[in-house]
């Protein structure tokens, strides 16, 4: 059996609606197509990335009452757990995870946010950079 791989693409700012019309989207073409469609989107793995280096449950990236949360102590660096096949993501090695997290700390730093008054948007914005 052959599979085709279709891909969709929505762009736009954050709440514009592009969650809203990718899901509309997949159950207008599941219906048409016969064929099940998935939604993807790239905010997912950030928001996994940061709760995870937040030390926060997940659904408070998804809440703008969570994203304004300051965590309790500072983020933590990226570590290879975070990343591979178990954790549905791309494998790093730990050098390109060390050079990563260097950015992440110096952007920390050069935003004037020491990790510990960091709210979680802001750690989100600045790993997503």
């Amino acid at each position: 059996m052959h599979h085709h791989i279709r891909v969709i693409g929505f762009s736009g700012k954050m709440g514009s609606g592009k969650s809203t019309a990718a899901l509309l989207a997949k159950q207008h073409l599941a219906r048409i197509t016969g064929e099940p469609w998935q939604v993807v989107a790239f905010g997912d793995a950030l928001k996994n990335i940061v709760a995870n280096m937040c030390e926060v449950p997940l659904c408070l990236c998804y809440t703008d009452v969570g994203k304004a949360m300051v965590p309790g102590k500072p983020p933590k660096g990226l570590d290879p757990s975070m990343f591979g096949p178990e954790a549905g993501m791309p494998s790093l090695d730990v050098h390109t995870i060390d050079r990563i997290n260097e950015v992440i700390a110096r952007n920390l730093e050069n935003e004037h946010i020491p990790g510990k008054e960091a709210s979680i948007a802001k750690v989100m914005q600045i790993v997503g950079q």
